[in-house]
């Protein structure tokens, strides 16, 4: 689990940083994603 968050925080920082609208929805929907993962974890 932690591997996978360490893997999709490296993706983020790879985004081109000129493509900022693009870059902020991804990391915003990364962290929605990662919180619903955080969220079925917790209630396994």
């Amino acid at each position: 689990m932690l591997e996978e968050l360490k893997a999709e925080k490296k993706n983020l920082k790879k985004l081109k940083k000129d493509d900022n609208v693009k870059n902020s929805t991804y990391k915003y929907e990364s962290f929605v994603l990662i919180n619903k993962r955080a969220d079925l974890s917790f209630f396994r």
